[in-house]
């Protein structure tokens, strides 16, 4: 079984409106953090989550894990 993490400032993760984490915020935090690394939106890209940063361990991105910002929230889904 897995579970999904929201990280919010609004008072509940499915909010419509509300206080945002920018994308500048997001990206400044992941370069903070040697265990995180951003990975590049694919050109051409049309999804609605971008940009995604994953963990990283010796520089190799682990695929099964990701935090996901889009609309001023940032996720994580694991299976």
């Amino acid at each position: 079984m897995g579970y999904d993490l929201h990280i919010t400032r609004r008072e509940n993760w499915f909010d419509e409106e509300g206080p945002l984490i920018t994308a500048a915020e997001f990206e400044a935090a992941v370069d903070h953090d040697p265990d995180l690394a951003l990975v590049p939106v694919p050109n051409g890209w049309l999804g609605d989550r971008e940009p995604v940063a994953q963990l990283a361990a010796d520089a190799v991105l682990l695929q099964e894990a990701g935090l996901h910002w889009c609309a001023g929230r940032i996720s994580s889904k694991t299976q």
